[in-house]
């Protein structure tokens, strides 16, 4: 077997590398889709052989590997016979992901020398390249522009022809009615002289040098194959003597390949594990070839699948240098360098080996249960018509199922059986509040003993042969647990009843002033079930977590956890009726500054009686020390209100005295008055300035002694 590097050819095509072994054997790429092996690549140089034309038929499709990136791996093998060459097509977006995955084999060849496909520059670089730029989706006048010095044929009104060299354009302001517009005009240089004609008078012009005029045409070409989404070719040759098989593979773009279930119950709903279970995968062929007897492999894992732009040439922008000959160059300014000292480590060369992932074990078909188990005499047996032809198999973190011998015609899709087996099944009811209050939904315990991953999918549920409902399961790995709805119980109700919460204090201790109310609420959720249906029910109740509630001892264990709610479990024989309380609940702290709480407040709290009496204690003598804050600021009050009347009359006076004559009765009767005044104000202030004292000193006392006042 070769992996040849893809050298440059010389036909004007770009070349893709893509690594050199010389080995016997089968190559399996892209261990995560084939299952295979991952190779390792030695260079090899291989002559340049001559050039091969292609033969008209390509390789046909032997296996396709679906996987749910939205991507498949593709891989089409062959017999050539001496020099030959294939060809492959594939659209501009397609080729992105061939360049990037694309491996080839040629068992007995000579090497391959190479990989050619048509190269495509960018748009805008390719029209700046012709002698007509159209890059800029120029107008009549800029296109004009373009073409200085080119000779025009030039047609008209009236017919009349103009033959001559363009000189220019240029924009002429004109009246046109109230407004000034700018009208386009080129020069032109003829037999006659040089001529200016407005724009708008010209009706047709022709190139008269056919180099230009193929320029032109060549540029249009480059626009229209812009918008063209045809395919690409994609040369690949072998050379050789022998007749051998060769393999080609890449990776492309793909619709993700889908799962429907049919789930078959039996007709009572009793019964653990008598049920089957079929599995459909749905393929769609979008490809431009029919897969006939292809062998295609399902991946049920998520690959990391990117697209990066191998296919549009790419340039790098590089700085454009100006030379200044005639500016003085300005001191310049250089950082310092930190020394270091170069070290250079040899390189031990080893042979790189080829790690082989060791095969997976194969998973025979399952079958269904018998007949009699799940269809009554004389109705369709839907499971034993149906046989899985798929085998599946653990791939690392993926599954995979194959068939074999797949026909699916291009642009065509198929349904495949991959899975028909039992598997145990457990019927069940369902109650979830946040999804229906009166009733449960009827449904299924699902205990995956099909030995294969079952990926996510719609369900549709048969009981016997009638219709029972839809569904949905979720990704689940072989021996994994699901539960599964498909309809409205309806033989089974529920009354929920919330009493409510019911809050106690429990516990109290006060850290540096700061009182902590330790306190219990106890929320009781009743359900008043009744099951009037002829059979029992096993019945699931979801409970919903919320965070910090915890279940009460008295509460019977859930059988399960998951991050949105407990489940409870439990049977309801056929005719009953029951009770099921679900009591939860939590301890909380509360805390509370005691330096801001008035009297009367802690004093509501000191009569507590739930609290300890420490507490209490404490409570009251801080009661204290804020009844003796409160007296201090009443006598601040009381003071300052007669100093305030006697300043508000001051002013009245102070008032009346700018309006009478000096040495009148009421003049000297009203300054003996402020006299007075002033006397009862200093008293007052004497007054005044104690009781602030005094507050001063309560209010530093209440605080020393909440600053310090810890009871646990």
């Amino acid at each position: 077997m070769n992996l040849i590097p893809l050298l440059p050819q010389s036909s004007g095509h770009r070349s893709v590398p893509c690594g050199m072994r010389r080995r016997a054997g089968r190559v399996f790429v892209l261990a995560w889709l084939c299952g295979g092996s991952v190779l390792a690549q030695t260079p090899a140089p291989s002559p340049e052989p001559a050039p091969v034309r292609a033969q008209p038929a390509s390789l046909p499709v032997e296996r396709v590997v679906l996987s749910n990136a939205g991507v498949g791996f593709f891989q089409h093998a062959g017999t050539v016979r001496g020099d030959s060459a294939i060809e492959l097509s594939f659209t501009p977006d397609q080729l992105n992901d061939v360049l990037k995955s694309l491996v080839v084999e040629d068992a007995a060849g000579a090497g391959v020398p190479g990989v050619t496909y048509a190269g495509q520059e960018p748009l805008e670089r390719l029209l700046a390249s012709f002698a007509i730029d159209l890059s800029a989706q120029p107008s009549l006048r800029e296109l004009l522009s373009q073409l200085r010095g080119a000779e025009l044929r030039v047609v008209l009104e009236g017919s009349e022809m103009l033959v001559g060299r363009v000189l220019g354009t240029e924009l002429r302001p004109q009246s046109q009615g109230d407004a000034v517009v700018d009208a386009a005009w080129v020069t032109i240089a003829g037999a006659g002289g040089i001529r200016s004609v407005e724009l708008n008078l010209i009706r047709s012009f022709e190139l008269v040098d056919p180099a230009l005029q193929r320029e032109l045409e060549r540029a249009l070409d480059a626009l229209a194959q812009a918008r063209s989404t045809q395919k690409r070719p994609l040369r690949i040759r072998f050379p050789g003597a022998a007749e051998r098989r060769v393999t080609v593979g890449y990776v492309v773009e793909a619709p993700v390949w889908k799962t429907s279930y049919r789930l078959l119950l039996p007709r009572d709903g009793a019964g653990k594990g008598a049920a089957a279970l079929q599995a459909w995968a749905i393929v769609e062929n979008t490809t431009e070839q029919d897969w006939e007897n292809v062998e295609l492999a399902l991946v049920s894992g998520r690959p990391l699948a990117f697209i990066e732009d191998l296919y549009e040439p790419q340039y790098v922008q590089r700085p454009v240098h100006r030379p200044q000959r005639f500016t003085a160059i300005g001191p310049q300014a250089y950082e310092a360098g930190f020394e270091s000292e170069a070290k250079e480590a040899a390189a031990e060369s080893s042979p790189r080996r080829s790690l082989a992932m060791a095969p997976a074990p194969m998973m025979a078909p399952a079958t269904a249960p018998s007949a009699p188990a799940l269809a009554e005499r004389g109705a369709p047996d839907f499971a034993a018509s149906v046989r899985s032809a798929a085998e599946g198999r653990q791939l690392g973190t993926s599954f995979q199922y194959s068939v074999r011998g797949v026909h699916v015609a291009r642009h065509g899709s198929a349904m495949l059986p991959v899975v028909a087996a039992g598997i145990e099944a457990t019927p069940v009811s369902i109650y979830d509040a946040a999804v229906l209050v009166r009733h449960p939904l009827r449904g299924a315990r699902l205990v995956n003993t099909t030995g294969g991953h079952l990926p996510a999918g719609p369900l549709t549920v048969l009981e016997g042969d009638t219709y029972a409902g839809d569904a949905t399961i979720d990704e689940l790995p072989p021996g994994g647990e699901r539960l599964l709805s498909f309809a409205v119980d309806l033989d089974v109700t529920v009354q929920r009843r919330d009493p409510g919460t019911e809050t106690t204090l429990v516990g109290a201790r006060i850290e540096r002033g700061v009182l902590q109310l330790q306190q219990k609420r106890v929320r009781r959720t009743v359900l008043a079930l009744r099951n009037e249906a002829s059979v029992a029910r096993q019945l699931w109740l979801g409970h919903p977590v919320a965070p910090g509630w915890e279940l009460a001892p008295d509460t019977p264990a859930p059988r399960e956890r998951t991050e949105a709610q407990v489940r409870f479990v439990l049977d309801l024989p056929a005719g009953a009726s029951r009770e099921f309380t679900v009591e939860e609940g939590r301890t909380d702290w509360e805390s509370v500054r005691i330096g801001i709480l008035d009297e009367r407040t802690i004093l509501g709290w000191a009569g507590n009686g739930q609290l300890p009496q420490a507490v209490r204690d404490a409570l009251s003598k801080v009661a204290e020390l804020r009844r003796e804050v409160v007296t201090a600021e009443r006598a601040v009050q009381e003071t300052q209100r007669p100093i305030a009347e006697i300043t508000a009359e001051q002013e009245r006076i102070r008032a009346n005295l700018q309006t009478l004559q000096r040495g009148t009765p009421l003049h000297e009767r009203l300054v003996a008055k402020l006299n007075s005044q002033e006397t009862e104000l200093e008293n007052h202030g004497k007054t005044l300035t104690k009781a602030r004292e005094r507050l001063a000193r309560a209010q530093s006392a209440l605080e020393s002694h909440l600053a310090g006042l810890t009871i646990e």
